[in-house]
């Protein structure tokens, strides 16, 4: 009986299988929001690498340099927005199912690692304008 299969957790093999299948669905919500970050943040960064100011008579209130920190900012925001709601979702989860195995996310990991590109990539702009 599939029901009385447990993973030595208490947890028959359907109740730890719909488990699994919410975890991977919050880690694929996770890369949705790092895939819309690292647009953002490469969008703002190439912006103010491949854009050149012209001269208009005046110079526009928001330029090419601004906007790019506006999307690398907007990036990072969104990044660690998702990445807050990814780690409020899997606690939830874990409490409501404790016997469930629980596993590390590389998902967080690889969001750390494009937020330091992204901080990198703002400081940059920062430093040389």
């Amino acid at each position: 009986n599939e029901q009385a299969d447990t993973y030595g957790q208490g947890l028959d093999a359907s109740t730890r299988l719909a488990v699994e299948r919410t975890r991977l669905a919050l880690d694929r919500t996770l890369m949705a929001w790092i895939r819309s970050a690292i647009s953002l943040i490469t969008f703002g960064y190439g912006i103010y690498k491949v854009i050149e100011t012209r001269a208009l008579g005046s110079s526009p209130r928001i330029g090419h340099h601004e906007f790019g920190l506006i999307m690398i900012s907007v990036g990072l925001l969104a990044l660690a927005l998702g990445t807050y709601e990814h780690q409020r979702a899997g606690q939830q989860l874990g409490a409501e199912y404790p016997a469930a195995p629980r596993r590390p996310s590389c998902v967080r990991a690889f969001s750390a690692l494009v937020g330091a590109l992204g901080l990198l990539a703002f400081l940059t702009m920062i430093l040389r304008p």
